[in-house]
């Protein structure tokens, strides 16, 4: 991450930037796509992660089969959608 700070991109794109890090690192990596995002850069994220999505989107979006489900901004609507969605995937049989 620190790299970032050295690049001029206004466009970052993470693949599960938190799978692995224990809570110290997880908060870390929140942290900075928070101070990213302030900076005025755009961040795509892909994550099995709702507190990393909770924390630090401003904006969703959902692709299921490589097409946009749904998008919206951080709203009650939307913030339950996303809730529902990672309940879904996180129980068990």
């Amino acid at each position: 991450m620190e790299d970032l700070n050295l690049s001029n991109r206004s466009i970052l794109i993470f693949d599960e930037p938190t799978s692995g890090l224990d809570f110290k690192n997880m908060k870390e990596v929140s942290n900075e796509m928070i101070r990213l995002r302030e900076d005025g850069r755009t961040i795509f994220f892909i994550t099995h992660d709702p507190e990393l999505v909770e924390c630090c989107c401003a904006y969703f979006m959902f692709m299921e089969n490589g097409k946009v489900k749904w998008h919206g901004g951080k709203n009650e609507k939307n913030i339950k959608a996303i809730k529902e969605f990672f309940n879904q995937t996180n129980n068990c049989l």
